[in-house]
């Protein structure tokens, strides 16, 4: 009950009519007003939140050993975001901020190193009934590279042309992929890549690749593995013969065998003339309703009207030598005084949009 403070002679005539006010058995007490608890809206969340906990023997726990309860994530995107909004947890884990944004009807991109994360992932999806993720490798090691290569063969094919900058052709007819190369004379040097994902590795691949880059009038040919070729397979490589060049490692081979581990190392895993020419992939933006980030290249200018006034500073004629003046401090210690930072150029205030 609340004290009722002065109120108007109408107001409390029909708070008494309504049964809202409480009378004291004391003829001077005052008198109360009757609260309930469904028309209150209670006192506002603070930043310690006690009420939501994972207990160990909940159902919900998936052995995550920094799961959080799913209704603390819906709490949060409930309170930050709206239907149809995109939420990005870039260290998803076992998926709990995707599990309770697919309750809620937000979309969601989830980032993780971890493959047990994939596999947690899918399981909890399967078990709230919700419809198959999509999920995207980039695999970050030999151990993800493998699980790659078991469950989606066309997503490991696609994650080896990313790795050596390839193309995928239209109309493949056998190939997996292919790059190009220029020399310093802006020769092109056509590579042709297979990828082969699996255990049954035999020569008889090294022959059909020699036969496909024949066929293609390519001088280069580059066999990918998931696993250590064979003996036989190098020995077939050798008999394809090597180019009219060399590089810092002698003569080129005409087939090339690149296992995975390679792709991992800093080192450039083809071995051709000149530098890769191929186009990079551009990134594949998602459809319609969805949000794309896109990043600019190191080499793109992100300040352009900086490098205009360093520029028109530095073209500027220098000013006439002054009289000498008195040392100053950095001076008499060996050092030339440094110049004071420029401020930066003011800038209007960025707008905000609410409700996020």
């Amino acid at each position: 009950m609340q004290g009722v403070r002065k109120c108007e002679l109408e107001r409390m005539q029909q708070l008494d009519r309504e049964g809202r006010l409480h009378f004291p058995k004391n003829p001077n007490g005052r008198l109360r007003l009757k609260m309930y608890l469904d028309e209150s809206q209670g006192v506002p969340v603070q930043d310690l939140w006690t009420d939501i906990l994972l207990p160990s023997t909940s159902k919900e726990r998936v052995n995550w050993p920094t799961q959080k309860p799913v209704d603390l994530l819906k709490r949060i995107i409930l309170s930050s975001s709206s239907e149809g909004a995109v939420v990005l947890d870039p260290f998803c884990g076992c998926g709990t901020t995707i599990v309770a944004c697919e309750m809620l009807k937000r979309q969601w991109i989830g980032i993780d190193v971890a493959r047990k994360a994939v596999d947690i992932l899918e399981t909890r999806f399967a078990t709230e009934s919700l419809p198959e993720p999509s999920i995207v490798w980039h695999p970050a090691d030999n151990e993800a590279a493998t699980a790659l290569a078991e469950r989606d063969p066309d997503q490991f094919e696609a994650w080896v042309r990313r790795k050596l900058r390839a193309e995928k052709r239209r109309n493949d007819r056998g190939i997996d992929g292919e790059c190009f190369y220029k020399d310093d004379d802006r020769k092109s040097w056509h590579v042709i890549i297979s990828v082969k994902g699996g255990h049954g590795l035999n020569p008889g691949m090294v022959r059909d690749l020699r036969g496909t880059i024949e066929r293609e009038n390519a001088p280069i040919g580059v066999l990918v593995c998931m696993y250590e070729p064979t003996d036989g397979m190098r020995l077939e490589a050798t008999r394809a013969g090597f180019l009219p060049v060399n590089d810092v490692a002698g003569p080129i081979p005409r087939i090339q065998i690149v296992t995975v581990d390679q792709l991992f190392n800093e080192r450039r895993p083809i071995r051709a003339p000149g530098d890769n020419s191929t186009p990079k992939a551009a990134p594949r933006l998602p459809q319609k309703g969805q949000t794309a980030m896109l990043f600019a290249s190191p080499a793109a200018k992100v300040r352009p009207a900086q490098e205009a006034r360093a520029k028109a500073k530095a073209d500027r004629p220098s000013a006439p030598a002054s009289a000498p003046s008195l040392p100053t401090r950095a001076a008499a210690s060996g050092n030339s005084p440094s110049k004071p930072p420029s401020r930066p150029p003011s800038r209007p205030p960025s707008s905000r949009r609410g409700g996020h």
